[in-house]
């Protein structure tokens, strides 16, 4: 069974940690088990500590979206447990664990301009002593300044002479600024109050399963293998059934998206009688290769109030990661007395920051989930206000459960209906445990299904993982989860 892509948000507040909520910070799991970290807030490795599905040992590149405290106030204490640091050692001793003159950087950092002389600073006048290697890149505006990677300038443990990236002149993205041959990441602009960054991870094609009738019919044609082609084995065709294959090419040097797998193999080279890119040959027959099953793509956002320069980049994805500092809903209760969407939409934006409506507005803008309707796309809010505690904060039914349900509703509301905030006239409507919505005079219970996007937005909760539904192959039913 295929395994999906799991998301762990690791801190969900914005600026502020509260009681339920760390800072920012973003955990993905993919099916290897290598997982990348998007932002590193206060308390990121505590939290990594707290939620048994991020193994700190399976970190080795993060990625930056932007330079407020918030998002990086936790990476300098976070590396140096990854890269296990020291405090140095008394006068007259060697600290052996830091010895090494060069070595292959356990962890790479990926960020804007500026992170690259934050984490000097802060490792150098903290006497922070890494034992493993890291690697910082930066991803330059055109104009940033740069900061130098000579051997004078590197902190002790930092890899010497690495290469800053630039966007494409063209489209103005960082193209593939990393890949392996599980996924590549790709970035681009977004508007905060400061200059900011977006991911967008997309994951490589799994081959589809192998139909279980293949094993027996190429064993009741075991002896034709074996005199026709001197293969003992057939069963052994099999496995290089899941790698794409160009006639023109050897099988073991396949242009794979599994180029390390194929990297590894020894296997001869077959001829084009037994296996091709049409599947082996049988002598009266040919078994297909199965169909590749589409990766995810997950698109994401650090603070911004327009991510709308990311939008060619993040079209059709299957994930999205978008903040929502600010809601206006009948449960809070000093937006609903003091003023409008509008007026708390433009305070909003004019902080940098977004409202639930804006991300489904975005979600609606990059056609999340492919297909032209929602029905197969994820809306993952995150960067919610301090005053906004977990959903559970106070029990099931609690205010928080349903301050919560009313921020999803309303990035429901857009993403179904496609109109802005200001259209909804929700502060008319309050009846108990019950919020209605206005539309045009009607009102109705935020309770009933909004259809094709009920269950596809998801309020991020610190700790509580998220997993990514699994792609259909084209043309054949999806797979039970």
């Amino acid at each position: 069974m295929p395994v999906p892509i799991t998301i762990v948000p690791l801190g969900t507040s914005a600026a502020v940690p509260n009681a339920t909520r760390s800072q920012s910070s973003l955990a993905v799991v993919l099916p290897s088990a290598d997982t990348l970290l998007f932002d590193a807030g206060e308390g990121t490795q505590s939290q990594i500590q707290r939620f048994r599905d991020v193994k700190l040992g399976h970190i080795s590149k993060i990625f930056i979206t932007h330079m407020h405290g918030d998002h990086i106030f936790g990476l300098a204490p976070l590396l140096a447990t990854l890269c296990n640091g020291a405090g140095g050692t008394i006068d007259g001793l060697v600290d052996l664990r830091i010895t090494s003159t060069s070595g292959h950087p356990a962890v790479h950092i990926f960020g804007p301009s500026g992170i690259r002389e934050y984490l000097r600073a802060t490792l150098k006048l903290t006497y922070s002593h890494l034992e493993k290697w890291i690697k910082i890149t930066e991803l330059l505006f055109p104009n940033d300044p740069v900061c130098p990677t000579d051997p004078e300038s590197c902190y002790e443990r930092e890899v010497v002479g690495t290469e800053d990236i630039y966007p494409d002149p063209i489209d103005g993205f960082w193209h593939n600024i990393t890949s392996t041959p599980e996924y590549t990441i790709s970035a681009g602009p977004i508007r905060h109050s400061v200059p900011g960054i977006g991911y967008v991870l997309t994951e490589s094609p799994t081959p589809g399963k192998i139909p279980q009738d293949y094993a027996p019919r190429l064993l009741a044609h075991k002896a034709y293998f074996q005199s026709v082609h001197n293969i003992s084995n057939p069963l052994k065709l099999l496995s290089l059934l899941q790698k794409e294959y160009t006639e023109d090419e050897d099988i073991s040097s396949s242009t794979s998206p599994f180029p390390s797998l194929a990297a590894r193999s020894s296997k001869p080279k077959y001829s084009k009688a037994v296996i091709s890119q049409h599947g082996i040959h049988l002598p009266d027959e040919i078994l297909p290769r199965p169909k590749f099953r589409p990766g995810s793509k997950i698109t994401i956002l650090g603070d911004t109030h327009d991510p709308t320069p990311l939008t060619a980049l993040a079209l059709n994805s299957t994930v999205l990661i978008h903040e929502a500092t600010n809601a206006y809903t009948p449960f809070t209760a000093a937006d609903s007395a003091k003023e409008p969407y509008a007026a708390l939409q433009a305070r909003a934006i004019s902080r940098g920051h977004s409202t639930p409506e804006m991300a489904a507005l975005f979600a609606r803008k990059i056609n999340l989930g492919g297909s032209g309707t929602p029905e197969k796309g994820i809306l993952i809010l995150n960067h919610f206000s301090v005053r906004y505690k977990d959903d559970l904060a106070d029990g099931p039914g609690g205010e928080a459960f349903k301050i919560m349900t009313a921020v999803r509703t309303c990035a429901e509301n857009v993403w179904a209906d496609g109109r802005d905030g200001a259209g909804f006239e929700r502060d008319k409507f309050h009846d108990g445990n019950l919020w209605f919505l206005g539309f045009g005079g009607g009102k109705r219970n935020c309770a009933e299904p909004v259809k094709g996007v009920r269950g596809r937005v998801v309020c991020a909760r610190d700790g509580v993982p998220i997993v990514v539904p699994l792609r259909e192959i084209e043309g054949e039913e999806e797979e039970e989860q």
